[in-house]
């Protein structure tokens, strides 16, 4: 079983970072450890963010509105997610998903004071915060023509792309249809989901699209450009 510290080391925020410096940063640190009953929202979509949250144990799921509020994306995480980070900075603070347990989840955070220490006082952290950062504004431009595309499966795959992580596990989108109303298509969403339905790469259970796997998805879509 990992301890503590070795949980907190495979965190994004500390990646690199070694035990000694670990300790030396914690010590500085106030902490809120929480836990959370399965079927608890930890995190309101809209909420001001004023912390980086990360999970310890458990399973959470984040919930995001698409399509203009027609379709609702759900993404599950497990223990090493952190949240927050992309909203501390920057003109718009305020969460733009909520975060939901599944099971009983444990969870720690600081505060954006207490971060902003630790990025002036260790070059390791800044550099982990700045590449977050950076994956994320070339990952939105990388992909910005393929959503309003009118071949679906390249639609979906930036959505899911954009809206999503990589240690992301199973994803939902209910009211598919949303996805597939919001810009003309030349050719119904039905005749590409099939041939993803046939390799087992995605699923439908009523309106709502399945994704077992994020990366098994993203591999077998084509190219966002």
């Amino acid at each position: 079983m990992q301890t503590m510290y070795e949980k907190l080391m495979t965190l994004t925020v500390f990646k690199g970072i070694g035990a000694e410096q670990l300790s030396s940063i914690l010590e500085k640190t106030h902490l809120e450890f929480a836990s959370h009953d399965a079927g608890g929202y930890i995190k309101e979509s809209g909420e001001d963010c004023r912390e980086v949250t990360s999970v310890l144990s458990g399973e959470i799921e984040t919930e995001t509105s698409i399509a203009g509020g027609r379709s609702l994306m759900v993404c599950r995480y497990g223990a090493g997610k952190v949240f927050g980070l992309e909203y501390l900075f920057g003109m718009d603070n305020k969460y733009g998903s909520s975060l939901r347990a599944v099971t009983r989840t444990g969870t720690m955070s600081f505060s954006k004071q207490q971060y902003m220490q630790m990025l002036s006082g260790n070059s390791i952290c800044m550099i982990n915060f700045l590449n977050y950062l950076s994956f994320k504004s070339q990952r939105i431009t990388q992909y910005v023509d393929a959503i309003c595309s009118d071949e679906f499966s390249r639609r979906l795959a930036a959505i899911v792309t954009l809206k999503s992580d990589r240690d992301c596990g199973e994803i939902r989108i209910e009211n598919i249809r949303g996805i597939s109303d919001s810009t003309c298509q030349a050719h119904t969403y039905e005749e590409e989901l099939k041939k993803y339905e046939d390799a087992g790469i995605l699923h439908m259970e009523g309106d709502t699209l399945i994704i077992p796997s994020r990366n098994d998805f993203l591999t077998f879509c084509p190219e966002p450009c």
